[in-house]
């Protein structure tokens, strides 16, 4: 008998399911969580960044509040102005405009009409080739009035003044533009009083710092084109989704930044970076050095500057218009492709896959293969209607009860979503499923099959989506339709080398007729499929280990992705409840996100131990009792 490594049965798909689900949390946990230490000082320097001198400004200017047009940020002002005349000092091709005449009058939001006076502090450093557009760095050095402003932008600014020196010291190929500018909290007025300076016209690009949480990873909230987010993604840890800026445009995040004066006003093309964690603290006297735990955020959004604003200035071009999708992978590296690319790619993999799907199956089919039963064609739809039932209800109640629970206990919440959607999806599959005692390879065929074309409706919708809307976020929708396809194509490919080994030996161990006795005229059994007896007679080969593989390439490479979100989602949209977002779309945009986390696991859910969803109810029910 031959030994199977890996045997179809309840005991192995139960730890493997445990195992994997546990482990990609578990790390998704931790790079959400946990930023790379910052280094030492000597490293720091070896790498060109003075991290001592640059933490000491930014306690430097972080002492007190600061708003706009107070004393406190007067001296704030002058302290930064000091810093980049020390620079222009010393680098004959830096330049400083101490810009206390620019004013501008504009009305915000329709309704409110503004006049400002900027106070902005412009540096422009010379580059190589002065015909070339020059690129803007701007970030905000004034503060809320009741916070010290670490965050909020004391990093970004002091990051900016680091970029300055780089740049004095090695002269890039494009002119670097620098907008510290002032009065950000009191409606964008020192973006707007900017395009008053004459130096406005230069730039065609820009890289907008901002914070809107405290400390924590910075990510790439918009973008304008694909071009600009490759050259983000030279950062060692880039940060980013689409998923971002497609909340900015449906008004889920209602803080504003620069982004918009510049891409609007000023319609040049752009990348807004903001650090979005422990938004409670945005806005508060906790927004301090003491908060931030270690200078691993501080660095993070130092080495980013650095990074991101030397590809830009030392590239000749950042024509390309085309709106980006973008996502990271494990704050690793960072896929990015047009969206025109999405909509191309989306409807050619739609018809490769199910051509390839068909043919497989129309071959199993005419070797004699019977995968499964008609009647279980209806269970997954039944059990994923349940589903979005029992989900719908759990949001609602929570929603009602017990709204702002994310605020201060995302993972509970994350949790309880992942309970309800495990018992209300995968367990009524597996029992009925089970109840009529089908072989279980026979039942994966089949579950995989519906799990299939489930994923083609959905990437149907999807197209119609970005054709009418342009969001890009559900870039996930073609990750799960492919996945699912691998999976049914290597489901029915192991089922075809069975039947075709089947065949084989049918064929082998048939007698040819002796000439003498055989008739002019005969009707012949089909060849290649056999008789019905024939085919029972003949033992078909054991099946392959490949419903691991299918396992593999079906549930983790999406899990990372969606489960990734969905931690990104929890920590920025979750606690924008308390700014006045509706928390049924944060909820339900959540919920989203875990279900597509497990329902790759809906062509094994028959094999998964009883245990195993006893004790996820048992969860559910603390989890509840908590949350609620």
């Amino acid at each position: 008998m031959k030994l199977q490594l890996f045997p179809l049965t309840s005991s192995w798909v139960t730890k493997v399911s445990l195992i994997t689900y546990i482990l990609v949390f578990l790390l998704l946990v931790r790079i959400h969580e946990v930023l790379p230490a910052s280094p030492s000082q000597k490293d720091a320097l070896k790498q060109g960044i003075d991290l001592d001198a640059a933490w000491s400004d930014l306690e430097t200017i972080t002492q007190v509040p600061h708003p706009y047009n107070s004393r406190a940020n007067e001296v704030v002002r002058n302290y930064l102005l000091e810093r980049v005349r020390e620079v222009a000092n010393r680098y004959p091709t830096v330049h400083i405009s101490d810009d206390s005449i620019s004013n501008i009058s504009y009305v915000e939001n329709k309704v409110t009409g503004i006049y400002v006076e900027g106070f902005n502090i412009l540096v422009k450093v010379e580059g190589r080739n002065k015909s070339l557009p020059a690129v803007l760095f701007s970030a905000h050095f004034d503060s809320s009035a009741l916070a010290l402003g670490v965050t909020d932008d004391g990093m970004g600014t002091i990051s900016l003044l680091s970029l300055i020196e780089h740049f004095a010291k090695d002269q890039p190929l494009r002119t670097a533009l620098f907008n510290l500018n002032n009065g950000e909290e009191d409606g964008l007025c020192g973006s707007h009083t900017f395009f008053r300076h004459p130096w406005w016209k230069e730039a065609d690009t820009f890289l907008n710092i901002e914070g809107a949480g405290s400390g924590g990873r910075p990510i790439l909230f918009r973008a304008s084109s694909a071009e600009l987010v490759k050259a983000f993604r030279h950062t060692d840890r880039p940060h980013g989704t689409i998923t971002s800026s497609d909340a900015f445009s449906l008004g889920l995040v209602r803080s504003m930044t620069d982004f918009e004066v510049y891409a609007g006003r000023g319609g040049m093309n752009g990348l807004d970076v903001s650090f979005y964690f422990n938004r409670d603290k945005y806005h508060t006297m906790d927004d301090n050095i003491a908060n931030l735990g270690s200078r691993a955020p501080f660095w993070t959004i130092l080495k980013l500057t650095r990074d991101v604003g030397s590809h830009l200035t030392n590239t000749e071009h950042h024509e390309e218009k085309q709106r980006p999708v973008y996502w990271d992978v494990l704050g690793r590296f960072m896929v990015v492709f047009g969206m025109d690319g999405l909509v191309w790619l989306l409807p050619c993999t739609l018809v490769a896959t199910v051509v390839v799907t068909l043919g497989m199956g129309s071959y199993v089919w005419y070797m004699g293969e019977q995968p499964s039963p008609s009647r279980q064609w209806i269970h997954f739809p039944l059990c994923l209607t349940f589903s979005i039932i029992c989900s719908s209800f759990f949001v609602t109640i929570l929603c009602k009860i017990n709204p702002l629970i994310i605020y201060s206990s995302p993972y509970p919440v994350i949790m309880a979503i992942m309970a309800v959607i495990i018992t209300s999806l995968l367990f009524p599959l597996h029992i009925i499923a089970n109840k009529h005692g089908d072989d279980p390879s026979c039942i994966k065929t089949i579950l995989s099959t519906q799990y299939f074309l489930f994923t083609g409706v959905l990437v149907l919708g999807y197209i119609q989506m970005l054709k009418r809307l342009g969001f890009g976020g559900f870039y996930f929708l073609e990750i799960l339709h492919v996945e699912a396809a691998l999976a049914i194509i290597l489901d029915l490919g192991d089922r075809s080398w069975s039947a075709y080994c089947s065949s084989t030996i049918i064929r082998s161990q048939s007698e040819e007729p002796d000439e003498s006795t055989q008739p002019l005229l005969e009707i012949h059994a089909n060849p290649i499929r056999g008789s019905e007896s024939d085919r029972e007679s003949v033992n078909t080969p054991e099946p392959r280990n490949l419903w691991l593989l299918e396992f593999l390439i079906s549930v983790i490479p999406l899990s990372v992705l969606v489960l990734q979100l969905a931690l990104i989602v929890s920590a920025a949209l979750g606690q924008t409840i308390a700014d006045g977002s509706s928390p049924v779309i944060v909820y339900a945009g959540l919920t989203v996100l875990i279900f597509f986390s497990i329902v790759p696991m809906v062509p094994f859910a028959h094999l998964i131990s009883r245990k195993v969803f006893f004790t996820v109810a048992f969860f559910f029910i603390a989890l509840s009792a908590y949350n609620l």
